[in-house]
């Protein structure tokens, strides 16, 4: 199936389902290019306050920690997990992120100042 097809098979539907399927099929292409959704890591949304993010930072931190769960891949889930942190517990980190996602903030982080131009 193409994009376009299954758009085109949307038609019908309700503005609300077309909105629901595009933003689902953005989310999946997203997580199949490796982007990660750092509010989505920690379990907040994007308003959510400094003291909620520190909240939820713990609490997924202490769920992943290697000391404390031996599963498969619960190391690389705690360094997403603390990189989530450290972007978002970060005024200037987390305008940049929301603004222009990982990729931009990788970008500032190497000195190539703002976001992702183009």
């Amino acid at each position: 199936f193409s994009l376009s097809c299954l758009v085109h098979n949307m038609l019908g539907h309700s503005m609300t389902a077309r909105f629901v399927f595009i933003f689902l099929w953005s989310q999946a292409l997203l997580s199949v290019h490796g982007a990660t959704d750092f509010y989505r890591l920690l379990g907040i949304s994007r308003d959510a306050t400094s003291k909620e993010i520190k909240k939820a930072y713990r609490q997924k931190s202490l769920e992943f920690h290697p000391d404390k769960n031996k599963e498969e891949g619960a190391a690389e889930k705690f360094a997403e997990i603390a990189r989530a942190y450290e972007v978002l517990s970060d005024e200037e980190k987390k305008e940049i992120y929301d603004q222009y996602g990982e990729d931009g903030l990788k970008q500032h982080e190497q000195g190539g100042g703002g976001g992702g131009g183009g």
